[in-house]
């Protein structure tokens, strides 16, 4: 019986019955992290910044405008902003088009939107690298996107800002799975083999102009990227000229990033903070980015690097390419990622907000894959008769089938913890959902809807909420109506002053 049992395992983990096995639970984790996040949305509502650069389109589509018009209003509010505030002029764009401004109930599909981009930018770069590009299977391929994207979206640094707040998750989360695409394309754009590459050039073009409008951090990271790929392909490619066709791209990321940092508003804006002078904001976010890769490197997260290890060990067979200085990946990795800080210590003297971290964190995560996929890749290479690993990989998949399975039961651990269970972002939303709070939030904001539209005059007092719950975004109203936020709510609702009041039984998660 025990041997039977034995048999039927190892035919389980063999060939492509066990690697389908293995993507169908990769998959099934996945879905189990995204659900709860997902499930929360309806009880998602706007604030703060939604409401200020929302407020010219949403006043288009409260008079009944048409698209035009509120196309047009979305275009006024980039270039109000661009003069007295930011110049991030596709940011802004998309912030004026915030869901909110059609309907309350239209932003529940932020988290859709936010968890959709992430997801397909980061799918699509993993496949032109590990599929296109190393020729794993999509098995392998499925697998490790999925088990990546576990960790990025259970373990986000800040979970309003990176996926619930449309102003703060977009401008952040959405552009950076933005640049994953673009990295892609311009991947593609360089391949040797590939004839028909004007449509591929040009598209890849209009997306960097588009990215260069976003946050300063994601432009740099993007300009440092696509310097780098440059270099490599004149250094390493058989046809130098093929460089030349990461040209416009690189003109047109350039330029619109020059536009968006020469704006007026940026002096503005600048006036608010203190920064750092070149030398303390290089050796600061040096130091700053060991110690948050410290910080990142838990359990869950060394376990998803061992079954990428081994998924990778068990496609090496199929690749070509050498995997040349793998020390020189690792070092450009941590200069790629330590200059992730660079933008905020200079421009505002500290690390930034949460949803700046969220990106980082994923940046964090893609580099740390990427340097297990090199250095395996390098000691394969250098191995002779490299296809030798071949016979071992019913024993590899098997490992990385029992590693997936204590990974599982360390997330439920963790998850089921009521100390350390927020800091899984699926199971605080789950939580959220069962006490719930995220339904109460919700009936307390539409309460505060309520009391400011059905009010006669124009100065409204308005109970602020009082169950907060980790996954959705706090307001920001106080009992001050000079606050920024209470006049952004009072305008979008056409009063003229907004003030909050206290209410017994205050809670948060």
């Amino acid at each position: 019986m025990v041997r039977a049992m034995n048999d039927r395992i190892r035919r389980l983990v063999e060939g492509d019955r066990g690697m389908r096995l293995i993507e169908i639970g990769c998959l099934a984790l996945l879905a189990a992290t995204i659900v709860p996040l997902l499930l929360i949305a309806p009880f998602d509502h706007p604030g703060a910044d939604d409401l200020s650069y929302g407020l010219l389109t949403h006043e288009a589509v409260q008079s009944g405008g048409g698209l035009l018009e509120v196309l047009s209003a979305a275009a006024n509010t980039v270039v109000k902003n661009w003069w007295e505030w930011q110049g991030t002029y596709s940011a802004i764009f998309l912030m004026a088009l915030q869901p909110g401004v059609f309907s309350e109930q239209a932003y529940a599909v932020v988290p859709f939107f936010i968890l959709g981009s992430l997801v397909a930018g980061e799918l699509f770069l993993s496949h032109v690298l590990l599929v296109e590009r190393l020729h794993f299977s999509k098995r392998s391929w499925i697998s490790i996107t999925c088990l990546l994207l576990v960790v990025q979206i259970l373990y986000q640094p800040n979970l309003v800002e990176g996926f619930y707040w449309f102003n703060g998750a977009m401008y952040y989360t959405s552009f950076t799975a933005l640049m994953f695409a673009l990295m892609g394309m311009l991947i593609r754009l360089v391949d040797e083999s590939r004839t028909h590459w004007e449509s591929l050039c040009i598209g890849s073009a209009l997306v960097a102009a588009f990215l260069a409008g976003g946050n300063f951090v994601t432009v740099l990271l993007a300009i440092e990227a696509m310097v780098a790929l440059l270099v490599w392909v004149f250094v390493m490619a058989k046809e130098r000229h093929d460089a030349l066709r990461l040209l416009p791209p690189l003109v047109c990321l350039l330029a619109g990033a020059t536009i968006s940092f020469m704006a007026p508003g940026n002096s503005v804006r600048s006036e608010f903070f203190e920064g750092m002078g070149v030398i303390s904001t290089i050796v600061t976010s040096c130091v700053t980015s060991v110690q948050a890769a410290s910080d990142w490197t838990n359990a869950a997260v060394l376990l998803v690097m061992c079954i990428v290890g081994i998924l990778t060990w068990s496609e090496l067979d199929r690749a070509s390419f050498t995997f040349p200085r793998p020390w020189l990946l690792s070092a450009l990795s941590m200069g790629w990622l330590a200059s992730s800080w660079a933008p905020t210590f200079y421009a505002m003297g500290s690390a930034g907000s949460g949803r700046v971290f969220d990106i980082r964190y994923d940046l964090f995560i893609i580099l740390l894959a990427a340097n297990v996929v090199w250095w395996l890749g390098n000691v394969r290479t250098r191995q002779e008769g490299a296809s030798a690993g071949v016979g071992i990989q019913s024993r590899l998949q098997g490992a990385c089938t029992c590693l997936g399975l204590f990974l599982v039961v360390d997330l439920v651990c963790i998850a089921s913890s009521s100390v350390l269970g927020e800091s899984l972002s699926s199971a605080s939303a789950l939580r959220s959902l069962v006490r719930g709070e995220a339904q109460e939030y919700s009936e307390q904001v539409y309460q505060q809807i309520d009391t400011t539209t059905s009010a006669s005059g124009a100065d409204v007092s308005i109970p602020l909420v009082t169950t907060r719950p980790n996954a959705l975004y706090d307001q920001e109203l106080t009992d001050d109506p000079t606050w920024w936020v209470n006049s952004a709510y009072a305008q979008w609702y056409g009063k003229q002053s907004i003030t909050g009041y206290e209410v017994d039984g205050s809670s948060t998660e």
